[in-house]
């Protein structure tokens, strides 16, 4: 039996593979750089707003989970401290007042984030060794639940504009025929 055709398929599978890595590579380094541009955007919309007297409120669709999703992968290279969590979080324009005890609900956050690869502990930050923890870059746990942080959102966005009666679907159910 010949194996020089198998030999040729392998090399050429080996090559196709590698391009294909290094095309995952450059998408994944490409959504990072546009994660990091739509948060700079938001925190500019914060701020005008704020100064505008406006209430910003396109995060009350965003739950805090992935709002924690957020600050952690808009920052991939710093460590986070719970307090320097919200601390960010609120930075991001994310309103932490709504929640009674936010602290608490970081911490089950964290940990439930940690236990599935998503950010992990980098060790302690500050005089008083406070847990720090960071951001793994998996792709894989952000798409456990079939949908990514920002498809989520757009359908929670989608659900609450069809509540309050602003979404195109609802302003058409509610038009009367001429």
């Amino acid at each position: 039996m010949e194996d020089a055709p198998y030999q040729e398929l392998l090399e050429k599978a080996k090559v196709d593979y590698g391009a294909l890595q290094a095309k995952l590579g450059a998408c994944i380094k490409e959504q990072a750089q546009l994660e990091k541009r739509i948060t700079d955007v938001k925190q500019t919309i914060v701020a005008l707003s704020k100064m505008l007297g406006e209430e910003f409120v396109e995060e009350d669709a965003l739950g805090l989970t992935d709002a924690i999703r957020m600050a952690f992968r808009t920052q991939p290279s710093q460590a986070l401290t719970p307090t320097g969590l919200k601390d960010r979080l609120e930075q991001l324009g994310f309103d932490t007042g709504k929640y009674g005890n936010v602290m608490a609900s970081v911490h089950s956050i964290i940990n439930r984030l940690a236990a599935r690869g998503e950010i992990k502990h980098t060790g302690t930050i500050g005089g008083a060794d406070k847990p720090a923890y960071i951001w793994t870059g998996n792709i894989a746990a952000d798409r456990a639940f079939g949908m990514t942080p920002r498809e989520r959102f757009k359908q929670a966005h989608d659900a609450k504009r069809v509540r309050e009666g602003q979404h195109p679907v609802h302003n058409l159910r509610n038009r009367t025929p001429k």
